[in-house]
């Protein structure tokens, strides 16, 4: 048996391949498992391979959460407040513009939370008459 485990999220993930026999089945099955806490844990089955196969070359990558501004709250200045989530430790980038035809998007800000979730305060928009967001990823 094979094993990974992820200990970056929580709860914690494990990969393994095992080879599991009955009396009319032999198969190969790569599996993850979520140990949730219980004594249990939930296991999902994500490939088999039949008898006399195996598996070759298996990558699983990670999931990163595509980001997304969840408010954008009016301060008493007269700018905003962007609360954006995402992904624990990913970057994003924070930009605006000052239309969409074309758009020329600046970047505001590049910023990661241990949460997933962060807020910043766009200090300059108040000088423009119309103002879009968005957020991407950053590599």
């Amino acid at each position: 048996m094979y094993l990974e485990a992820d200990f970056s999220v929580n709860p914690v993930v494990i990969y393994a391949v095992t080879t599991a026999f009955s009396s009319s089945l032999d198969q190969n099955e790569i599996v993850k498992v979520v140990d949730d806490g219980s004594s249990t844990g939930v296991a999902t089955v994500l490939a088999m391979a039949g008898v006399n196969e195996c598996f070759r070359g298996i990558s699983f990558g990670p999931t990163v959460l595509p980001p997304h501004i969840d408010a954008i709250t009016p301060l008493p200045s007269g700018n905003y407040r962007l609360t954006v989530s995402g992904s624990s430790n990913v970057l994003y980038t924070v930009e605006a513009s000052s239309g969409l035809a074309p758009a020329s998007w600046t970047a505001l800000i590049t910023n990661s939370s241990p949460t997933g979730t962060f807020d910043y305060d766009d200090l300059t928009a108040s000088s423009s008459a119309r103002r879009f967001y968005r957020a991407r990823y950053s590599p």
